[in-house]
């Protein structure tokens, strides 16, 4: 069913993303579209294939929500609530730019101790 993009339901996100994408918010009435394209052609889906990614600067996994979260905060002064079904949609929206790329989200470097304290805290949560 996700192979086929007319039964698939998951493209009604893909679409209400777009539209999001496209919306005219804040005081200069931008959307995301005004920087990215109509359609998200100016993204790297390279780079959207690689998240989560992990941002030296501040040591922390970056999701792609909270990417988009970040850079919507610039157009408007307010952020849209984690998991919030916008946020979802727009999620949906700009990952599927990057259907067919080679997922390639790093497990190195110095990634590892943020992955290793996660793992830690889920072993004395399961305890």
């Amino acid at each position: 069913m996700q192979d086929d993009d007319f039964v698939n339901p998951g493209l009604f996100a893909v679409e209400r993303g777009q539209e999001l994408f496209n919306q005219k918010q804040g005081q200069n009435q931008q959307s995301c579209a005004s920087c990215h394209g109509e359609a998200g052609e100016k993204l790297e889906v390279k780079k959207i294939s690689q998240f989560p990614v992990y941002n030296s600067d501040t040591k922390e996994i970056i999701t792609l929500q909270k990417r988009i979260q970040r850079c919507g905060s610039r157009i408007t002064s307010q952020s849209i609530a984690t998991d919030h079904p916008d946020l979802i949609a727009l999620e949906t929206f700009v990952r599927n730019l990057a259907h067919g790329e080679k997922v390639n989200v790093k497990t190195d470097g110095p990634v590892v101790t943020v992955l290793k304290k996660g793992e830690n805290c889920l072993k004395h949560v399961m305890a």
